[in-house]
């Protein structure tokens, strides 16, 4: 089979600079990238998958998978495209089918690598403590006071503070919480929908 046949990426990860191609072929990807020679990295040197979500405010989302090979520095695979500084494409229409094909043949491989979802642990763990912080901090500056005072100035930031909290849970921190998944139940929140036929 050619690689033709096999789902093929492009996007632009820097404004300076050419695009990169990842296309998968029988035997792993070929990776080319602007200023340097093709590469292929096959399948069975292929050690970690890694999936993460990165939501955008004014852009279309961004999805990577990070591919960790023996021998080779870790490689992301991008869902977003720099056209212009204040245009960021979707590029999810061939991302989608690159990540499930690559999904598909790492799971035929025995042993298959390990797939993991989401943020590193500490990373994760570090988010979540930057958010809960400010409150024994305001606790403490306003130790001077008396306790009805002090108590009712730290308690005041919780509620906006809270609801920006669960809005940065659901669209941030879920999707990326640390876990491996199964090749074959890949978490639908860690890849793009698929687009309707207009």
């Amino acid at each position: 089979m050619t690689t033709d046949a096999f789902p093929r990426h492009s996007w632009r990860h820097r404004l300076a600079g050419g695009e990169t191609t990842v296309a998968l072929t029988d035997i792993g990807l070929t990776i080319s990238e602007p200023d340097a020679a093709p590469r292929l990295v096959a399948y069975a040197d292929v050690e970690r998958v890694n999936l993460r979500f990165r939501p955008q405010r004014s852009a279309p989302d961004s999805y990577v998978c990070r591919i960790e090979s023996r021998g080779a520095p870790p490689f992301d695979i991008r869902s977003t495209s720099w056209r212009n500084p204040l245009w960021l494409q979707d590029q999810s229409a061939t991302y989608l089918p690159l990540v499930l094909g690559l999904h598909a043949q790492l799971a035929q491989r025995l042993p298959p690598p390990l797939f993991v979802a989401g943020d590193p642990p500490w990373y994760f763990r570090l988010q979540i403590a930057l958010w809960i912080l400010p409150i024994p901090i305001i606790f403490l500056v306003l130790h001077d006071t008396d306790w009805p005072t002090r108590l009712m100035y730290s308690l005041l930031p919780i509620f906006p503070f809270g609801f920006v909290a669960l809005i940065y849970w659901y669209r941030r921190l879920r999707p990326n919480r640390p876990r491996s998944y199964d090749p074959r139940a890949i978490p639908p929140e860690l890849l793009p929908r698929p687009r309707r036929p207009a």
